[in-house]
């Protein structure tokens, strides 16, 4: 009988070698399980408990997901036999367990991080925490992220040969196509990505200055390959980056953003008081947010239209890790969206 088990891989190390033990430990492992067991039988996800793990998600037997947990003991031991003398451990995970584990509302009785550690878990689902507007929501995108789990390898196996121009153009393209979400006929969710990157930049205005002018300087740079990317999408309606590989994914993901946007339609929706009362407090943040978010728009974020739409950002943004993007990676992106797009409407 299936069964949902979750293999947890604690790896606390450079993030080069993180990456490098996905693209050539995991991701080669699970291809192999779902030739054997089906195509939506697992997908893994970047986060962080304690310290730095990764997450692998098992639809099948109890039998099945212990052979693809030994496999992965296997490989970690061979990896660190290969690599372990030049690894690097980040001690900040080390000196902050219980605010990491306040942080992350973390109970007492998970134990202490054992990093290389390949620990397997049945549990009744996968964990959806955050702004899902019903159960059944969390149902659906529990089965969809089953069902993308080969997607989400070849992407994150694909943005690993990406120069950096490249991969900002291939996400700004995923923006671009989440965009045209929200109403089907125009790039208005964009807003989404602006109302994100912006209240980032006021939460952490120290920080973040010195990124948000790296960010301007670098659409300086490029900005005229983002409006060429952005006016051939435009005439010819598809997702073209100029890399063959690149759009040969960007279509694969438009065809299951589709999907997930079409399986939203029947779902019951709740809206959660909490959820406007936190968007109303966003009006501290800028002239944007203010505006944005008064109370006369209230009426627009209860509609399913906007909750279908923002349930589709957020999991995307969730993905992001999976696929090879960091928080600075996708700054830049949402800064390149919103650049192309208004720059484009002044002219």
């Amino acid at each position: 009988m299936a069964k949902i088990h979750k293999i947890t891989i604690a790896l606390n190390t450079q993030n080069t070698f993180k990456q490098k033990f996905i693209r050539e430990e995991l991701i080669p492992e699970m291809k192999k399980f779902r030739e054997s067991y089906g195509s939506d039988s697992c997908f893994f996800h970047r986060t962080l408990n304690v310290g730095p793990i990764i997450n692998v998600y098992i639809q099948g037997t109890t039998e099945e997901a212990i052979n693809l947990q030994v496999a992965m003991e296997a490989r970690m031991a061979e990896f660190k036999r290969q690599y372990g003398n030049q690894f690097v451990e980040k001690s900040v995970y080390f000196e902050n367990q219980q605010n990491i584990r306040r942080m992350n509302g973390l109970s007492k009785g998970i134990g202490d991080y054992q990093n290389f550690a390949v620990i397997l878990d049945e549990i009744e689902s996968v964990p959806r925490e955050g702004e899902y507007y019903s159960e059944e929501a969390k149902n659906m995108v529990n089965n969809w992220l089953f069902e993308q789990g080969g997607l989400i390898d070849g992407t994150n196996l694909l943005v690993e040969q990406l120069n950096e121009l490249e991969k900002q153009k291939f996400l700004v393209a995923l923006f671009l196509t989440c965009s045209q979400k929200l109403d089907g006929t125009s790039y208005r969710g964009y807003l989404s990505f602006k109302s994100h990157y912006l209240g980032f930049i006021n939460i952490r205005k120290q920080e973040m200055q010195n990124y948000h002018k790296m960010f301007e300087q670098y659409y300086l740079e490029h900005g005229e390959e983002f409006e060429s990317m952005r006016d051939t999408i435009r005439n010819s309606q598809s997702i073209l980056t100029g890399n063959d590989q690149s759009d040969e994914i960007l279509r694969k993901w438009e065809i299951v953003i589709n999907q997930f946007m079409e399986l939203q339609k029947n779902l019951p929706k709740k809206v959660k008081l909490s959820n406007i009362f936190s968007m109303l407090s966003f009006r501290r943040y800028s002239e944007f947010h203010k505006e944005s978010f008064k109370l006369s728009n209230l009426k627009f974020y209860f509609s399913e239209q906007f909750q279908e739409y923002r349930l589709l950002v957020n999991i995307i943004y969730l993905l992001l890790p999976d696929m090879g993007f960091n928080t600075p990676k996708r700054l830049l992106a949402s800064y390149n969206l919103i650049s192309v797009l208004e720059e484009g409407r002044k002219k």
